[in-house]
């Protein structure tokens, strides 16, 4: 039994289930996916693109197939498509970009990995999917993804399809939630244990992390998993909300899905910005509402208010299928849209160092880097009913905007629009908007704008928040002089967390913490540096705000 408020909760969640993993600094930049990048030149040129655009970007990501062929789930690069594996990733490397690819846990029985895994007697019963519950299966698996893949440089992995059993995918109408669930525990009974069906991603997870920290402790695991289980955090693991379809309605309950998994007590949630499906197909899930695509001004505004929203993420990372995902898709410099993504992507790297400084609470203290507003307002009811804002670390209120300002479906101009929504400031502190510094009382409604540049997000006073200048990626930020945002109107602090930015040095004490204290009645910030120093590289200005 677990008792207290719902930061000791979440504390004593991970002292019974495992501390989180921290993730390497770069996993906390943009990351850039779509269905699918085909070929190593592709991946190559893209990268270039974000380089020549100066638009930030940390990874690029390979979707599934990147086997020869029909060959589903075989862990090798098509020579055709991917003539020199070791030599994309170098080349992506020496642009300062990470290379995550898929990876699944089904096997087409035409595959030598599918062999190798039948020869053994490492499969689960009646299925193509390997048994990831016993030790033998999982270090059989990363043997398999050392011995052709991690070898090139491969940085991440995205652990997909990994229920393993998704029945409902077959059927030609959504099911009702109670069939769907029976039908879940009938197919899924044939293969595992039921009782041990939904904790099959704990297992996958940990056949990755702790392979992959068996050959290297200078790269951090890091594994996006659609599926995962109490405990899964302390495997680098983070989880997105699967296949979702382009709509304001889903974006609206994104928000609210984000933060009850949150509040579960796993970090790091995220989810595809702009949706995976944004036109309808013939299956009953492919189901977006923009049939034109990128070419419909609708979408356009879509991807933009979620993008806004992906920025205030633990992961931040776009993906989906039925049009590209680039950056420069979506209009040009000056264009009200392409600007409003550059503005998003500059607002995430220059909050970078408090987004990690938040990654290493989430470590060190158990912490949660998005929570609704009752985990830092409990005794304001108002906010506690309220699941449309919420806090990003302890210093941001971020409001996202989930209906239209300037186009409908089709490119059809939005008649009379908003111009401000209505936003809670939660009581008991002032708060600040973060881009006009204009200050509010707390307790209080107020109207915010709602122009699509941004989206609005609020500073709590006594907040104390480190920036830095943004660059195109997070390994070129490394080293630069950081400033201190101070707001009034209360005592505050806050612990700025530094380290290599990866490798599993910050567990032996390569780390520093610096402690920076606001005294608002002087107007004085102080700081005081515990640990390793090495780490406590550029140099620390102060800007007091109010």
């Amino acid at each position: 039994f677990l008792a207290g408020n719902m930061e000791e909760v979440i504390r004593g969640f991970r002292d019974l289930t495992g501390q989180a993993a921290m993730l390497p600094k770069w996993a906390f930049g943009y990351i850039q996916s779509q269905e699918r990048y085909e070929t190593a030149e592709e991946i190559v040129n893209a990268a270039k693109k974000f380089r020549e655009t100066g638009f930030p970007a940390d990874a690029i990501v390979l979707d599934w197939m990147s086997w020869e062929g029909e060959l589903w789930g075989q862990k090798t690069f098509d020579p055709k498509r991917f003539p020199d594996p070791a030599k994309m990733v170098r080349e992506l490397h020496e642009m300062d970009m990470h290379f995550m690819m898929s990876i699944w846990p089904v096997m087409d029985p035409a595959c030598e990995d599918y062999r190798e895994f039948q020869e053994a007697g490492l499969l689960l019963p009646n299925s193509n999917v390997y048994n990831a519950l016993c030790r033998e299966g999982r270090e059989l698996y990363w043997k398999q993804v050392e011995r052709s893949l991690f070898g090139h440089g491969v940085d991440a992995w995205w652990a997909d399809s990994s229920e393993p059993v998704t029945p409902e995918w077959e059927r030609p109408k959504k099911p009702v939630p109670a069939e769907m669930y029976r039908n879940y525990v009938a197919e899924a009974g044939k293969v595992l244990p039921v009782e041990k069906a939904n904790a099959y991603g704990l297992y996958h997870s940990s056949a990755i992390y702790e392979g992959q920290r068996s050959v290297t402790k200078d790269k951090r695991a890091v594994l996006l998993t659609r599926n995962g289980y109490t405990g899964s955090q302390k495997y680098g693991s983070i989880l997105w909300s699967g296949d979702i379809s382009a709509s304001w309605e889903t974006l609206k309950k994104q928000i609210v899905a984000g933060l009850q998994f949150c509040s579960c007590g796993l970090p790091y949630w995220t989810l595809d910005i702009g949706a995976f499906f944004v036109k309808k197909g013939e299956p009953w899930y492919w189901n977006g509402e923009y049939e034109s695509g990128i070419e419909d001004m609708g979408y356009r505004e879509l991807y933009v208010r979620w993008f806004q929203y992906g920025a205030f993420l633990p992961v931040f990372r776009s993906h989906g299928t039925d049009c590209r995902r680039e950056p420069w898709n979506f209009g040009e410099k000056g264009e009200p849209f392409y600007d409003a993504l550059w503005n998003a992507s500059q607002l995430r790297y220059r909050l970078l160092p408090y987004i990690y400084s938040l990654a290493g609470a989430v470590w060190k203290q158990g912490g949660m880097m998005m929570r609704p507003l009752v985990y830092d307002f409990p005794e304001d009811q108002k906010a506690a009913g309220i699941s449309e804002q919420y806090m990003f670390g302890p210093a941001l209120m971020v409001c996202p905007v989930t209906e239209p300002v300037c186009y409908q479906k089709n490119s059809v101009p939005v008649h009379d629009p908003k111009k401000q929504i209505k936003v809670y400031l939660p009581g008991g502190t002032v708060w600040y908007d973060l881009y006009t510094s204009e200050k509010y009382s707390g307790g209080q409604e107020i109207m915010a704008d709602i122009s699509i540049e941004r989206i609005p997000v609020f500073v709590r006073a006594g907040a104390v928040i480190p920036t830095m200048e943004p660059e195109e990626s997070t390994d070129r930020m490394e080293g630069k002089d950081i400033c201190l945002l101070a707001y009034a109107g209360a005592d505050g602090s806050f612990d700025l967390y530094e380290d290599a930015g990866d490798g599993y040095g910050y567990e032996q004490g390569e780390y520093c913490v610096t402690t920076v204290s606001f005294c608002d009645k002087e107007q004085k910030v102080e700081w005081k540096t515990e640990g390793d120093e090495r780490f406590r590289r550029g140099e620390i200005r102060v800007k007091v705000i109010g």
